[in-house]
C-alpha cells in the first residue's frame, strides 16, 4: 500500500485523491498515512490538503509531524 500510494503521487494522480483520502482513513499503520500525506502533497489539489491539514491533529506522532512539515512548505 506505502508502494502504490508513492506511485500515485510522484504520477500527481488527481484521481487518486479520493482513494488516497479513503485509504488514510481506513488505515491504522502511521508508516501507510505517512505515505499517503507525501502522495497527496504532490499530487497538490485543494482535496489533497484538506486532507494533510486534517492530519495535523493526529493521535500518530509521525503523522502529525509530517503533516506539519507538509504544511510548512
Amino acid at each position: 500500500m506505502r508502494r502504490a500510494a508513492y506511485i500515485l503521487g510522484r504520477l500527481k494522480g488527481v484521481l487518486a485523491v479520493k482513494n488516497l483520502r479513503a485509504l488514510f482513513d481506513r488505515t491504522g499503520d502511521p508508516y501507510v498515512k505517512r505515505e499517503v500525506l507525501e502522495a497527496l502533497q504532490c499530487i497538490g489539489t485543494e482535496e489533497a490538503a484538506d486532507v494533510i491539514l486534517k492530519a495535523a491533529d493526529s493521535d500518530m506522532v509521525i503523522v502529525r509531524k509530517k503533516a506539519e512539515s507538509l504544511l510548512r512548505h
